[in-house]
């Protein structure tokens, strides 16, 4: 299946098949719909957003694109280095396409912004007093 799903699908799912609502305030969808072959009503997420404190990092994938700020020094998407991918043409990631989508670079930018949640036991920010490999 081409269904982009996430570990936070699972509860949902998981709910849906033993017959009892989802928690409130999760972000996953279920899938089941998927799993008993009915495509045309497996909800969509528009786009996946992970996050790594060590190291810092972070990613967007939506649909065939991800983007991905390998090394993440602050909150401010505009701080650090974005690469873009098409993974229908590279599922590998070795051909950066950021140079040549700059407008696909802004629109990942707008999304780590807006999936991010600042935490003070997780900060993307480099920890004062090291240096970041």
């Amino acid at each position: 299946s081409g269904h982009l799903a996430a570990h936070w699908d699972l509860m949902p799912t998981a709910c849906e098949l033993a017959g009892v609502p989802p928690p409130s305030g999760i972000d996953g969808i279920s899938y089941v719909p998927l799993l008993k072959g009915d495509t045309a009503r497996q909800q969509q997420h528009k786009y996946l957003y992970f996050e790594l404190n060590t190291p810092n990092k972070r990613g967007v994938r939506m649909g065939d694109w991800v983007a991905v700020q390998p090394q993440t020094t602050s909150d401010d998407p505009d701080q650090d280095k974005t690469e873009l991918y098409n993974l229908k043409d590279d599922l590998g990631q070795n051909n950066d396409l950021a140079s040549r989508h700059p407008e696909k670079v802004a629109e990942f930018k707008k999304l780590f912004a807006e999936a991010h949640v600042p935490s003070e036991q997780f900060s993307l920010e480099a920890k004062k007093g090291k240096k970041k490999k």
